[in-house]
């Protein structure tokens, strides 16, 4: 999972410089007294719920979904009697929302195949916050028990052949 974040983060930093903050998830927008303070818009990304599967010599492969939690500080006003040019800046989110979308869907990694748009939603909220949850699917390889990265690379699994 270490090397699909750090490609991933890579990926959205270098095509979507309009996010602030990229991170994994670790509660950060729904415990924010707990937390460093976070940059808006910001990304949280969670590995859901992988089952892993032997295919041999220490490698496994896991059916995975990969959550964007796509966050906005938004107090902008979107509704049919604001102002078309209030109601358009307001409606940026959506279309960050848009350019992720298209930045994720069919990205390929190193040890994970084209991910795949599974789910969209939108969480209810009384904080202010507008957040988006998008998911997606692919097949992640874990090579991680393999002591040395030359046996891996033996081995001739691609991921993109998977």
């Amino acid at each position: 999972m270490q090397t699909a974040y750090k490609e991933i983060l890579e990926q959205l930093s270098t095509e979507l410089p309009e996010l602030k903050w990229i991170d994994l998830d670790r509660g950060q927008i729904d415990q924010p007294n707990d937390h460093y303070t976070v940059a808006f818009p910001a990304v949280f990304i969670s590995f859901n719920d992988i089952p892993w599967d032997g295919i041999g010599q220490k490698l496994y492969a896991g059916n995975c979904t990969i959550s964007f939690r796509l966050a906005f500080q938004s107090y902008n006003d979107s509704n049919n009697n604001t102002p078309e040019s209030v109601r358009e800046a307001a409606l940026l989110e959506l279309g960050i929302r848009q350019k992720l979308n298209a930045v994720l869907e069919g990205l390929t990694g190193s040890n994970f195949n084209e991910l795949k748009h599974a789910n969209t939603n939108q969480e209810p909220r009384d904080d202010g916050l507008l957040v988006f949850n998008e998911s997606y699917s692919c097949l992640l390889m874990d090579g991680s028990a393999v002591s040395d990265k030359k046996k891996v690379d033996d081995v001739g699994v691609n991921v993109s052949r998977v």
